[in-house]
């Protein structure tokens, strides 16, 4: 190789290798109550990244095995910043054992399981209180592949959190495999989904903290792929999948049905009759997937567990902190209880009003109508953990848009929350996360102007 070439992809070269020994540092020594290693860490991370992107997007296939690299780098270690594997285990565990991990909340389960459900003390106590007081909140098709985790990964712990790892390791490379058709489809550089695959958000939230929320992606993707190519079973299939692991996409139903018919609401044109189908197949087989486990008990349990993150719970909230410290100053109390139960309607209410834009009739337009509505979602929200932002982050980069992007380097904010006892968020870094992501959410996606960033 020519000595000058070879100067011009130091900067790669060294933000790849930098890299690796960022994330072996992030996997092995990093404690999340530690913010100020967390954050550095992380900081660099991303502008590795960052120097990977903008060095070496040309080189595709070599920065994508050095993304997945990455992921294997992580493989080898428990999540350090989520505690939530615990209850994915203990949910597949119940399902080996015969019971229904709808049916009760794992403390009332504790005592009659604990001498055969393996690790059941230290499943119950990692999970923490909140987690191991409430019933199951994840969907059939999540509970299939943390059964699957439980079988595989033998007596040890540690093998059936590797499982789950692979697993994910294998969503991302099916993301990979979609992200190249749609961004090819939609006429954009392939290149793109370096974004997501190169991303420390995604390498640490889901490779490493074991997060579903690239299962439920890869499904979804594939589901758009199909959309697109008018597959409608296909299609079905894998979108009823992807809300079985986790239900937000099913807000993105309306706008795929307004897209199938074109918005024509005509009862005798064949786009509409094919829209009410497929709608109908989507909802058929995502209820199917709740056969196993039908109960009228258990599905008030799976209410209840999925209301009480609308009722309940606040955590690196936007808009809702805002009108809960008005709350206070005029009621004298926290407003949760008055205001979250509206959050939904207000989300119905915004897809309702995406789906009869006049751009939901082209595959550009409904997917900038989905980034539309889980943002505003997300940005309305009583609470938004940093994995929540990956269906934002996918959808922006099939959209071009990079507002997103960004979000995720400042959504490790949060981590700070759990730098101290009693956990306490702080308003300063709440104010710069936010601040710079409604005027970068404005500047993209209501003036129209360009971020290039990456």
């Amino acid at each position: 190789m020519n000595p000058a070439n070879l100067r011009s992809y130091l900067p790669l070269i060294l933000a790849v290798l930098l890299s690796f020994l960022g994330y072996f540092e992030f996997t092995q020594h990093l404690d999340r109550t530690d913010f100020p290693k967390l954050i550095a860490l992380y900081t660099a991370l991303f502008l590795f990244f960052w120097m990977m992107y903008r060095n070496g997007k040309q080189l595709f296939w070599p920065l994508a095995v050095a993304a997945f690299l990455f992921r294997i780098l992580t493989l080898w270690e428990p999540p350090n910043l989520s505690q939530d594997f615990y209850r994915f285990i203990w949910d597949g565990e119940l399902i080996l054992l015969g019971y229904d991990p709808y049916f009760e909340n794992p403390e009332a389960l504790y005592k009659g399981l604990r001498e055969v459900l393996p690790n059941a003390e230290v499943l119950l106590s990692g999970m923490g209180e909140l987690s191991a007081s409430h019933y199951s909140n994840y969907p059939p098709l999540n509970q299939l592949f943390f059964t699957l985790a439980a079988l595989l990964g033998g007596a040890s712990l540690s093998g059936k959190i590797l499982a789950l790892k692979l697993m994910l390791l294998v969503a991302d490379v099916g993301i990979l495999f979609y992200g190249r058709k749609l961004l090819g489809f939609l006429q954009l550089p392939k290149h793109l989904i370096l974004l997501y695959l190169l991303n420390p958000f995604v390498i640490i939230e889901l490779g490493h903290n074991l997060h579903f929320e690239g299962m439920m992606m890869f499904f979804f993707l594939g589901g758009l792929w199909f959309l697109f190519n008018k597959k409608w079973l296909w299609s079905a299939l894998f979108i009823a999948a992807s809300i079985s692991i986790k239900l937000i996409p099913l807000m993105f139903l309306p706008l795929i049905f307004m897209f199938i018919c074109e918005r024509e609401i005509n009862l005798r044109s064949r786009k509409f009759i094919t829209a009410v189908i497929y709608s109908c197949c989507v909802l058929m087989l995502f209820s199917l997937s709740f056969t196993p486990f039908f109960s009228l008990g258990n599905l008030e349990h799976f209410r209840a567990s999925v209301n009480l993150w609308f009722s309940t719970f606040e955590f690196n909230a936007g808009i809702y902190y805002l009108i809960r410290e008005a709350g206070y100053l005029v009621k004298g109390y926290n407003i949760i209880g008055s205001v979250a139960p509206w959050i939904p309607y207000i989300t119905i209410a915004t897809v309702l009003i995406l789906a009869f834009r006049k751009s939901i009739k082209t595959p550009e337009g409904l997917i900038t109508s989905m980034l539309w509505a889980i943002v505003i979602y997300l940005l309305i929200s009583t609470t938004v953990h940093p994995w929540y932002l990956i269906t934002p982050l996918l959808l922006s980069i099939l959209a071009g848009k990079q507002f997103v992007l960004i979000w995720t380097g400042l959504i490790m904010l949060s981590y700070y929350t759990y730098s101290s006892e009693p956990y306490a968020e702080s308003a300063l870094l709440l104010f710069l996360q936010y601040g710079i992501i409604y005027f970068l959410f404005i500047k993209e996606m209501v003036l129209g102007e360009t971020i290039r960033a990456f």
